[in-house]
């Protein structure tokens, strides 16, 4: 199952996604968003779908990448 991260309404936010998410799911993060946690633990393998980028303010962005591009 794919769980998509951000700030919209119709996404998830990242610990719950991580809470809900089982063995082999994928986290997307949309872009530009930037997760305001001071920790996460994970105890399962995940897949995470994104790039980082560091925004004006030094805070950090998570970018969908394009797959099309790579």
């Amino acid at each position: 199952m794919k769980y998509l991260v951000g700030a919209a309404n119709n996404t998830w936010r990242l610990p719950d996604a991580i809470g809900a998410a089982a063995d082999g799911d994928t986290i997307e993060f949309q872009a530009g968003y930037s997760p305001v946690v001071d920790t996460i633990i994970l105890n399962k393998s995940l897949h995470f779908k994104g790039k980082v980028t560091t925004g004006e303010s030094g805070n950090q962005n998570f970018t969908q990448c394009d797959h099309r591009k790579i």
